[in-house]
């Protein structure tokens, strides 16, 4: 195999990110311009607005300073653990096993760096979230096994309950345009079973919805996607985050799932380096050596939690 150009193989990766996590295409992207050394972000920020009077006769203005700031953070990077090629399956085996490693080492990356973006758009905007004020928990019937680890009844996902979500957004100010829901994939189907798409009940509301062509489902002022797992929490009066342990978490009985409803520019995303590591035919290994590292993050970009109203499952 030809050495590995790390400008295709960012793009590559950077493409297979969006792929695999759609809801990035939807959050605010920082730019390259922002990103420093491939490691940090710095944004500048405008300062407050200036002053406004009506009707005032006073001869010469108040003067102000306009104090602007600039939001620094640093980036998290992620690495795959070092996979080798062995010669004789470079020579023996009837398909490219370099490439499968490769898109694996991909799709490992693209795991954890969406499992953690959603910890920081819950984590950052605050780590107690208190239900009425700044979040919603789930009050349907009691499901069956549909807790993380599926051995224990969680309350099931209701219609109302994301229209408390948009309720407590427009409390908030937040703009209607650009509001999504992500939902894991259990609640997903709650929802659906609850507003009557499964029984195709309600045809206005599936007009025009097409998941195999990527079409959102709008529901309630949200476009709502769907994804295996998106972030959990402890259910405790206050919803507490639980944080990916490796880019993965630990499922237990005693987590619930939890779904995030945003406005599209009140996240953003940032992705910096992106490399592969490459040591070809290796004497000590007999094989050619692969392992992939990612930097990224994200955040809100407004204080108070503002266009994040996260939802918890809570038990029956």
């Amino acid at each position: 195999m030809a050495v590995i150009q790390q400008s295709i193989w960012r793009d590559f990766v950077a493409e297979q990110l969006i792929k695999n996590n759609e809801f990035l295409k939807f959050v605010k992207p920082v730019s390259q311009a922002n990103i420093i050394n491939g490691r940090s972000v710095n944004i500048p920020n405008a300062g407050a607005l200036p002053g406004v009077t009506v009707n005032d006769a006073t001869v010469g203005g108040t003067i102000g300073v306009r104090t602007d700031t600039v939001a620094s953070y640093d980036l998290n990077w992620f690495r795959t653990n070092p996979v080798l090629i062995d010669h004789l399956d470079e020579v023996e085996l009837s398909y490219d096993k370099t490439a499968s490693v490769m898109k694996a080492q991909t799709d490992a990356l693209s795991e954890a760096v969406g499992n953690y973006f959603f910890y920081w758009m819950l984590a950052n905007g605050g780590t107690e979230w208190t239900p009425g004020t700044n979040a919603v928990v789930t009050s349907g019937s009691a499901g069956t096994n549909n807790s993380p680890a599926y051995t224990a009844n969680r309350l099931m996902l209701t219609l109302a309950n994301l229209m408390s979500a948009g309720y407590l957004m427009s409390r908030q100010g937040v703009p209607k345009n650009d509001r999504f829901a992500v939902l894991p994939t259990v609640m997903y189907y709650e929802l659906m079973a609850a507003i009557g798409v499964v029984g195709n009940a309600n045809t206005e509301l599936i007009k025009g919805f097409n998941n195999n062509e990527g079409k959102l489902l709008n529901v309630a002022g949200f476009n709502v996607m769907e994804r295996a797992s998106v972030a959990y929490g402890t259910s405790t009066g206050t919803e507490t985050v639980v944080a990916p342990t490796a880019g993965v978490w630990t499922e237990v009985n005693t987590m619930c799932h939890a779904g995030i409803c945003f406005q599209s520019e009140a996240v953003e995303f940032a992705l910096g380096d992106v490399k592969l590591f490459e040591t070809k035919d290796s004497a000590e290994y007999y094989g050619s050596i692969y392992s992939g590292e990612v930097r990224a993050g994200g955040r809100p970009v407004y204080s108070g939690n503002y266009g994040i109203v996260p939802i918890f499952q809570v038990t029956s």
